[in-house]
This record gives structure tokens, sequence and C-alpha cells, in this order.
């Protein structure tokens, strides 16, 4: 056996199918849609099971908010499937609806907290009512009047 043989014996053949695409840059948003539904998935199954490492960044953080929670899901899936094949049709306008919804309850909410702490520091409270509904000692504990 030559050596020019033993050369020839090692070669190896990739298909063309499997070779690196040059625009590897095309497989970012599949990466980030499919982690960005996954982590949302995850925060959810982290509220209902109380294990706090999937639902919050550290232990003793405030957990995820499960519209949160949904909202990374929705907007994962979204951007996964528009990676695969960009939308058309009716499923874009769909998808364009679903997003202008998502932005406008995220506008509304940053308003209502918006208008939450500039009532409070103009009356100087914590934006609470003086007088809350809520009684958080059961009856049988609340001070009778002498």
């Amino acid at each position: 056996m030559s050596a020019y043989s033993a050369k020839e014996n090692l070669k190896i053949s990739i298909p063309e199918d499997n070779l690196p695409k040059k625009d590897s840059i095309a497989t970012l948003p599949l990466i980030i849609g499919a982690g960005t539904a996954a982590m949302g998935a995850l925060g959810i199954i982290g509220l209902y099971s109380g294990i706090t490492l999937l639902s919050s960044i550290f232990p003793g953080y405030k957990p995820i908010a499960f519209s949160a929670a949904l909202a990374w899901i929705v907007l994962g899936i979204l951007l996964l499937v528009h990676a695969v094949k960009p939308l058309e049709g009716i499923a874009r306008t769909g998808a364009e609806a679903v997003l202008a919804g998502m932005a406008v309850i995220g506008a509304l909410g940053f308003l209502m907290t918006l208008a939450g702490v500039i009532s409070s520091s103009i009356s100087g409270r914590s934006g609470l009512p003086t007088r809350s509904f809520y009684n958080p000692r059961p009856p049988s504990l609340r001070l009778q009047p002498s």
C-alpha cells in the first residue's frame, strides 16, 4: 500500500447541504426566537411549580409576571416563525395585530405606572388610598373599641 492510496482512503466527502452557509448570521433569529420562547415557558413553569430558579433571575428577586412570560412566548414564536419563512398575507396581518395589541397594552401599563409615580410624588404619599378595604388581619384578631 503506497502513501498516496492511504491519503486517498482518508478523504472525507461532505455533501454541500451540510456545509456551513456563508450567511450563518441568518440562524441568529432562530436561536434568539427559540431561546426567548423557552425562557418564557420556563418562567411559567417556575411560577406554577414554585421553583424560583426558573421564575426569577436570582432567589429573592421578584419573579417574572405571568403576562410578561406570555409576551416572551408569543414574541419568541413570532420571531422563530418569521425567521423560518417570512409571513405573508393574513398571517402577517395577524402577527402585526398581535404585536400592535401588545404594544398598546405595554404603553397603557407604562402610562398607569407613570401616573401613579407622579401622583405619589405630588401628594407626598405612596400613591395608595388612605382607607383600604383590605384588612390583612383575620376578623378574630381585629382590635375592639374599648
